[in-house]
């Protein structure tokens, strides 16, 4: 309780979502994938909000360069790719 962690967190997100505008759009689709198929809820081994972030955070980097054109299911699909390939590394 009363931790700055929080609010740092926060701030540090806004941040990375006004530099990647384009991260809103995967993630929301990320959360939806996970909910419809009950893996949204932390307590019951799901994955939450923060780790959702950070993985797509950790694509965008690792893209390089995001323009505004990209097609969204290709971005999505190579998320996708990119985290089934991590597990491997």
């Amino acid at each position: 309780m009363n931790k700055i962690n929080g609010i740092q967190a926060k701030n540090y997100i806004l941040r990375t979502l006004e530099e990647f505008p384009e991260m809103k759009i995967i993630i929301k689709l990320i959360k939806y994938i996970l909910r419809i198929n009950c893996l949204n809820e932390t307590h019951s081994g799901g994955v939450g909000s923060f780790l959702i972030f950070n993985l797509v955070y950790a694509y965008f980097l690792y893209l390089k360069r995001i323009s505004n054109g990209k097609n969204w299911f290709k971005i999505l699909v190579g998320f996708l790719f990119f985290i089934t390939l991590e597990k491997f590394f």
